[in-house]
């Protein structure tokens, strides 16, 4: 008995070397004690017998053979086996170290270099005559006049200057100096509305792009502006706006241009030559037919006026009255159908027209 308990007691030691062994190799103690502490219950619970003996199959639980095993012939490669998973584990077994941050080139570089020179600024002065006048540089509102603006050097801003009663003054420069002082003189201006008939017409000032209709503009008061509205598919339109008593509204009709003034692709200029073609062939027919059915008709009239005209003679004229007034209609009606097409034609190429403009 006491040769059993020292055997079990070695059996539940070695048994734990599995746990051990695959928490070294695999860092997971919960899976490796999981594993000992099977192979530690099946071993034990086979050990059932205290005569040095393992019962391999039991009859009493409805077997039919019962085999007695010697202890030594299951504990020996029990042990071997034990000794064999020490072995692994010292010579295979896991060597992880903890895993160091890892900097890359261009931190290693960037940690060394030498800090970067600041960008030099420069001060933009921008006065205006008179002064008080807002100021916006490159979108960017920065108060009345007197203004200073601080920017990198290099850059370009573009300088708006605005009072009501003047018209707006624009400066493009690149800022290069310490220091920049610029002054704009402002001319006396008024608003005016303007509208166009159709509307998102562009209008120019002076040769100043200042956007579509319908918009409110600035115009000089001291003298007169140039005034130009264009749309594509009609004809520009030149006024003369401003002076002593500038309009404060205004509202320019634009004439569309002749469909052969148009900008036509390929395809629409020869369908526009084909229908001109045959409505200029098909006019002349048409009067011709015109003719031919009011002599018909005056033949028809003269025979029912004669008495002395046959029944046959005026079913004969009758009968060429409704061919010449069949002849007419089938004209007209050609006629009709090329002038329709070319009116579809014309109002495709303004809708095309106006959808480049919008």
């Amino acid at each position: 008995m006491i040769i059993f308990n020292i055997y079990a007691a070695i059996v539940g030691v070695f048994a734990l070397i599995p746990a051990f062994i695959t928490m070294g190799l695999f860092g997971d103690p919960v899976s490796g004690f999981g594993i000992g502490a099977f192979f530690g219950d099946l071993l034990l619970r086979l050990i059932v017998s205290g005569d040095g003996s393992i019962p391999l199959f039991d009859s009493s639980r409805g077997g039919t053979l019962f085999f007695i095993v010697p202890v030594w012939l299951v504990g020996l490669p029990v042990v071997l086996l034990g000794v064999a998973f020490v072995l692994f584990g010292i010579l295979y077994g896991s060597d992880e170290k903890p895993a160091t941050p890892t900097i890359s080139v261009q931190e290693e570089n960037a940690r060394h270099a030498e800090p970067a020179a600041p960008i030099p600024t420069g001060r933009l002065v921008v006065e205006s005559d008179p002064p008080g006048a807002e100021v916006t540089a490159n979108l960017v509102a920065e108060g009345p006049t007197p203004a200073v603006i601080t920017l990198a050097r290099g850059t370009e801003v573009e300088v708006t200057v605005e009072q009501q009663g003047y018209l707006p003054a624009h400066r493009k420069l690149r800022l290069s100096e310490e220091t920049t002082t610029i002054s704009l003189k402002l001319e006396p201006g008024a608003k005016l509305q303007l509208k166009s008939t159709p509307p998102g017409a562009s209008v120019e000032l002076d040769g100043e792009r200042l956007g579509k209709t319908p918009l409110e503009i600035d115009v000089p008061t001291a003298r007169k502006g140039q005034l130009h509205v264009t749309r594509p598919g009609f004809s520009t339109r030149t006024l003369r706006v401003g002076g002593r008593r500038p309009q404060r509204q205004l509202d320019v009709t634009l004439r569309p241009l002749p469909l052969s003034q148009l900008p036509l692709d390929e395809g629409e200029r020869r369908e526009l030559s084909e229908l001109r073609a045959q409505i200029a062939t098909t006019k002349p027919e048409v009067a011709k037919a015109e003719v031919a059915f009011a002599r018909a008709q005056a033949e028809l009239a003269r025979r029912h006026a004669d008495s002395r005209a046959t029944i046959a003679s005026k079913v004969e004229a009758e009968n060429e009255r409704d061919d010449a007034q069949a002849a007419l209609e089938a004209l007209r009606a050609d006629l009709e159908d090329y002038s329709q097409r070319l009116k579809t034609l014309e109002q495709a190429i303004r809708n095309r027209l106006d959808e480049e403009a919008d």
